[in-house]
């Protein structure tokens, strides 16, 4: 009876003890799958949460490729401005320039002799035939002294100066261009042709001073001539 009561306390105790190991290891598992539920819930809330927006950076701020705008308008109307002024300025300049020009006339030396000689022989004045030949000698003894030497600018504003004084006295410049052209076609016998006006030398009474007029520029000190007295 007592080795009876023995075996049913074994198996008891070994049935009890089987028991309490699986309520143990049931009791254990949810605390091993805490962390794992833990971690899966911060992965869900990390997922969840949006992202931040990129901000908005301000132009002409470090960090940014964006250069703060030129003001091109102020710019070109500077670079306008300044432009204007100077030509205005260099206008000014060669209104300056022309002005101090036209008032300074350097006297060609024999010019002004010249010239007079040329005033006398206008046609229908006494004389004005022999006139013309000692004018026309006169003009082939300055075309190779100085007027050689002389501008063609200088020559013409002489002659400007001196056919506006022509004009004060009622003569015309159509009147002095006559006589220029007259005085012109008479130096280039004289300078082509001394022996053929031989006579016209010798009944105007004059005499050559050079044996050999063709290195004269009439041509070119007529046309002087002229433009002068047609810009009076």
């Amino acid at each position: 009876m007592k080795k009876r009561f023995a075996i049913v306390l074994l198996g008891l105790s070994i049935l009890a003890a089987g028991c309490g190991g699986s309520v143990s290891s049931k009791t254990e598992q949810p605390s091993a799958q805490q962390p794992q539920m833990a971690q899966d819930s911060d992965t869900t809330e990390q997922s969840e949460m949006p992202e931040p927006a990129d901000e908005p950076q301000a132009e002409g701020m470090p960090g940014t490729d964006t250069l703060p705008e030129k003001n091109t308008e102020t710019e070109n109307t500077a670079e306008t401005d300044g432009g204007e002024a100077a030509s205005e300025e260099q206008s000014t300049q060669a209104e300056t320039t022309e002005g101090e020009s036209e008032a300074e006339v350097v006297p060609v030396e024999g010019q002004a002799d010249v010239m007079q000689a040329i005033l006398m022989a206008m046609p229908g004045s006494a004389g004005g035939s022999l006139k013309t030949v000692g004018a026309a000698v006169d003009l082939l003894d300055w075309s190779l002294g100085t007027a050689a030497n002389a501008s063609r600018e200088q020559i013409a504003a002489n002659a400007k100066e001196w056919a506006s004084q022509q004009a004060a006295n009622g003569i015309t410049k159509e009147e002095l261009l006559e006589a220029l052209d007259s005085v012109q076609a008479e130096a280039v016998l004289i300078q082509t042709d001394p022996e053929g006006v031989a006579g016209e030398l010798e009944d105007a009474g004059v005499e050559l001073t050079q044996s050999d007029y063709s290195a004269a520029d009439i041509g070119g000190i007529c046309s002087a001539l002229r433009e002068g007295i047609q810009a009076a």
